[in-house]
């Protein structure tokens, strides 16, 4: 399991399939790392190890997280 793998499947195990297309969505819309980091009781820096994961230049999402959105279509 790569690390980017590990780090989605934390996220999912803790937040679940909704909280990671939420924070995506807020990825997409630029929302600041302060905001996302007190929505999700986190620090900052989690929140940039989550966007440096998740997101490629900030907006797209990574085909990691794509593959997670679209198998948790399938349950």
């Amino acid at each position: 399991m790569t690390t980017e793998e590990r780090m989605i499947k934390n996220f999912l195990d803790k937040y679940g399939i909704e909280k990671l297309r939420d924070i995506c969505d807020l990825f997409v819309d630029q929302v600041s790392n302060q905001t996302i980091a007190e929505t999700f009781g986190v620090t900052r820096q989690r929140v940039h190890q989550w966007q440096k994961c998740f997101t490629i230049k900030r907006v797209n999402i990574t085909n990691d997280v794509a593959v997670a959105l679209s198998s948790s279509n399938k349950d």
